[in-house]
C-alpha cells in the first residue's frame, strides 16, 4: 500500500470493490461513475467521504443502489440508499426498512 494512501480508508480496503469513471473534458471535473458487481458500499461511501473532507467540506452527495442477481432467489434483490457529507454517513437498506415496517 502507499504511504500517502488516507489511513481512514485502511480499514475498508477489503471491501474496495468498485470502479470508477472520471468526468473530465468539462467544467465539472469530479467523478461521474461509482460501479461495482461486488458490493463494497461501505468502502464506496468511506471514499466519497474522504473527497468531500479533502475537496468539499461543505457538500453533500446523494447515491441509491441496487442488488440484483442471475437467479431467481427471495433474498438477492433489493437495494438502499446513502446521504454523505464530511461529517457523517447515513446510509438505509430497503432490507432494513421493510423490517422495521412488520415489526
Amino acid at each position: 500500500m502507499h504511504p500517502d494512501f488516507p489511513k481512514n480508508l485502511v480499514d475498508a480496503i477489503e471491501d474496495w470493490q468498485f470502479e470508477t469513471e472520471a468526468n473530465s473534458g468539462t467544467n465539472h471535473d469530479g467523478l461521474r461513475w461509482l460501479h461495482s458487481m461486488y458490493g463494497g458500499v461501505d468502502a464506496v461511501c468511506l471514499f466519497i467521504q474522504h473527497l468531500l473532507q479533502k475537496f468539499d467540506p461543505q457538500g453533500r452527495v446523494s447515491l441509491e443502489w441496487s442488488h440484483d442477481c442471475s437467479k431467481p432467489r427471495v433474498d438477492a434483490y433489493g437495494g438502499g440508499a446513502a446521504f454523505i457529507t464530511a461529517t457523517e454517513i447515513k446510509t438505509m437498506s430497503t432490507a432494513a426498512w421493510l423490517k422495521a415496517q412488520i415489526a
